[in-house]
């Protein structure tokens, strides 16, 4: 069976006439020899423009119209993009919000909609997998949505990749294309640091902690619907096969444990910032190994498991890196994983309220990524871990 591609395109490679003929080629060959769904954005300004206008029109535009006024650049950049297919002899399709065939169903928030993936992966199966078995071309608009009753809605930024993301999964694409004006992703942004290097793989756990520390590449709300198939991150130029690679990782749901190793918590004050890595470095070489770990402007904290050699700690006193320090031992880690946790709205608060309403303390928490570190007492993890646990459990029960 052909391979399903989703190509996205628009922005700055829609730059002008000329860059969208090139895309169009580039789709037509894609063709020949795989099955093909294009998810189109605004051609470079039209969405800033139209967002402007609006604003300079009426001072406080009501979001349903505004919605609908923006979402113009979308609709007319997929009809463009038509047009140039079709110069190739491609079939193909328009599939916009006013046709029988739209897949993207979402909530009522108009600038910043969430899609409802279930009813958005129904719709796709129903409309658009006939017409890739015709050997039509979707050519479906980018940004936008449709609310359950029929109105206009914005994804929000990166709403675009969003589209693409959410139909590859809906379909069941082996690969999901998103061609941006940069040729992957870098070790950093390649516009303020000379030398920053192409990354040719990453895994979505990784490009993840990337957008949600500020990497602007890809937006995060793209990575939630990425299950099951390549992402590949890449330009017009390098095109199909370039640019960055984000492979699958197998879906992990989520999960907590007690870490095995007694944690011993390190607090000190009057800390040198400078010599931070001189104190991680006495807590190694002591026989600790940090499990996570807070620098504040002179105090720090940090949380290890093995021995800690007060000795070796209280060298960093005479040097005067620090002016004081304590330990507390018989500590244990409750680590919660999973998928989609750092962009989970109150999942902290999801997970300490129950510890707390039942009078455990929290000696420390640390979040990073998709792992959720939560320090408690020794004789309070176990019951840590099943009141954490305890919501899941019931929803599965029922």
């Amino acid at each position: 069976m052909t391979r399903l591609l989703v190509i996205k395109l628009g922005g700055s490679v829609f730059a002008d006439g000329a860059t969208m003929s090139r895309c169009a080629k580039l789709v037509s060959r894609l063709t020949r020899e795989n099955r093909v769904v294009v998810v189109v954005s605004a051609i470079r300004g039209a969405t800033d423009e139209l967002i402007r206008f609006s604003n300079d029109i009426c001072e406080n535009p009501p979001p349903e119209l505004f919605s609908q006024a923006v979402a113009m650049g979308e609709r007319t950049s997929a009809r463009l993009f038509s047009l140039a297919l079709t110069q190739f002899g491609v079939k193909n399709l328009v599939v916009d919000v006013d046709t029988p065939v739209w897949p993207v169903i979402t909530d009522e928030d108009y600038l910043d909609a969430t899609p409802l993936p279930e009813e958005c992966s129904k719709r796709a199966r129903e409309k658009l997998t006939p017409l890739l078995e015709m050997g039509v071309i979707p050519v479906v608009c980018g940004f936008i949505g449709l609310t359950l009753d029929g109105r206009v809605t914005l994804l929000g930024r990166g709403g675009s990749d969003t589209t693409a993301t959410l139909l590859g999964g809906a379909l069941g694409a082996d690969e999901v294309i998103l061609i941006k004006d940069v040729d992957g992703i870098y070790t950093f942004d390649p516009k303020q640091v000379s030398g920053a290097k192409p990354i040719e793989r990453l895994t979505l756990t990784e490009l993840s902690t990337l957008t949600n520390s500020g990497a602007k590449v890809v937006h995060e709300k793209s990575l939630r619907y990425v299950e099951g198939f390549r992402l590949r991150i890449t330009s017009l130029t390098y095109a199909p096969d370039g640019g960055t690679l984000i492979y699958p990782e197998r879906r992990q749901g989520e999960s907590t444990k007690v870490l095995d190793k007694e944690i011993t918590l390190l607090s000190l004050i009057g800390l040198d910032g400078s010599k931070s890595a001189e104190l991680l470095g006495s807590i190694r070489e002591s026989g600790g190994s940090p499990e996570a770990y807070v620098f504040n402007t002179s105090s720090a904290r940090v949380y290890a498991t093995g021995t800690i050699s007060e000795k070796a700690i209280h060298s960093l006193v005479a040097a005067g890196i620090v002016k004081a320090f304590a330990l507390k031992k018989g500590l244990r880690c409750v680590q919660v994983s999973g998928k989609g946790l750092e962009t989970e709205v109150g999942v902290i608060h999801r997970l300490v309220q129950p510890l707390s309403a039942n009078g455990i303390n929290i000696f420390g928490l640390a979040a990073i990524g998709d792992v959720i570190k939560i320090f408690v007492a020794d004789q309070d993890a176990k019951r840590a871990l099943e009141l954490i646990e305890a919501p899941r459990k019931e929803v599965a029960r029922s």
